[in-house]
């Protein structure tokens, strides 16, 4: 057997190790390069796969052809007779074959036929993405308010050191009928312009409290104000992009070619069905 299939045959391998992880039958045996005794001869399996399916034991036999063109029905009749033949002496086993290249119209119908799975195993070519969304760019732009020049009003002081005149995101303001916000939102209230338009540039706001409203400073009641005011604005950072998936990401197509099922492999191990 050449180094190409060898390779193709580690991959098949590969390829079903992923699939199973998300199956829900524990499985039993996973193996290369296998000879398991017919009623007629001994038979070379390229890949087995055994997996427990509630009482009952199931056995999925893989033939890989790295060939450079379309299977023929005789390749499909040769497969069946090995499937045949092992389960004779193993109960009834599942056949497949994988290809890169695809099938002949005989070889499909000998497929239908007889129940043998076929699938291609392969890298995604344009007609195979075509239509599908492949990637998403996401542009993100960071914008966030600011304070400065924080002036208070105060009618009367709770604490000895009075309010503080830095701006803190602890303050927040106490009404007289008992609702409490954040300052920050006080005085933010209809200030901001919509994403759609320009930061807001700064520009000085004030509120106006009657009767008085109770400045807190981390919880913490510091002072009855009858006025507030400070510079607010937007700052805007560069735009950053975030990009989701891409063809580069995807590493194989595993094709039902008579189902035409998909399942689409990344190269970072992952694995998404159609």
């Amino acid at each position: 057997m050449g180094a190409a299939s060898d390779e193709y045959e580690n991959l098949t391998k590969y390829i079903v190790a992923m699939i199973t992880t998300a199956s829900p039958f524990p499985t039993l045996r996973l193996e290369r390069d296998v000879v398991l005794q017919g009623k007629a001869t001994s038979n070379q399996i390229d890949v087995l796969w055994q997996f427990q399916d509630g009482m009952r034991t199931r056995l999925v036999l893989f033939e890989c052809r790295a060939y450079a063109s379309r299977l023929k029905q005789s390749a499909v009749h040769a497969w069946r007779g090995v499937v045949d033949d092992v389960s004779a002496t193993h109960g009834p086993c599942e056949g497949v074959m994988v290809t890169a290249t695809g099938y002949q119209s005989g070889a499909k119908a000998v497929a239908e036929t007889y129940g043998i799975l076929i699938l291609e195993l392969r890298e995604p070519n344009d007609a195979d993405v075509a239509g599908r969304v492949l990637e998403i760019r996401l542009q993100i732009t960071m914008r966030s308010p600011y304070f400065e020049e924080l002036t208070v009003e105060a009618e009367e002081l709770f604490v000895e050191a009075g309010p503080r005149t830095a701006w803190s995101p602890d303050l927040s303001l106490r009404y007289a009928d008992g609702t409490q916000l954040p300052l920050a939102d006080v005085l933010l209230t209809g200030e901001l312009a919509g994403f759609d338009a320009a930061p807001t540039p700064p520009h000085r706001v004030e509120r106006l409290f009657e009767p008085a409203a109770t400045l807190l400073d981390d919880g913490t009641a510091v002072a009855a104000v009858r006025r507030v005011s400070a510079i607010v604005g937007e700052r805007q950072g560069d735009p950053s992009t975030t990009i989701i998936g891409g063809r580069d990401r995807l590493a194989w197509i595993l094709k039902d070619t008579l189902g035409g099922a998909c399942v689409w492999l990344t190269k970072d191990g992952k694995h998404h069905v159609t």
